[in-house]
C-alpha cells in the first residue's frame, strides 16, 4: 500500500513586503517536501507585494492569494 505524503499548508501574511516576498516564496520552492499549499495574505499592502503575489500565483496553483481591501494589522 502506498503512502502520500501529507498536504502541509504554509500560512504567509505580508504587509509591504515587496522587496522580501520573491526571496522567501523562492526559498519555500526550493525544500525537498513539496506536497503543500500556500496561503498569502496581503494585508492591503501599499508597495509592490500585492503584483508578487499575483506573479506567484499565476505561476503556482499551491499559491493560494487573499487580498484584504483594507489593512487590519497593527501597523
Amino acid at each position: 500500500m502506498a503512502t502520500h505524503a501529507p498536504l502541509v499548508t504554509i500560512s504567509i501574511p505580508a504587509y509591504n513586503l515587496g522587496s522580501y516576498l520573491e526571496k522567501t516564496l523562492n526559498s519555500v520552492f526550493k525544500q525537498t517536501y513539496q506536497n503543500f499549499e500556500i496561503l498569502l495574505v496581503d494585508d492591503a499592502s501599499t508597495d509592490h507585494t500585492a503584483e508578487v503575489i499575483a506573479k506567484f500565483a499565476e505561476q503556482d496553483d499551491r499559491i493560494k492569494p487573499h487580498f484584504f481591501k483594507e489593512h487590519e494589522g497593527g501597523l
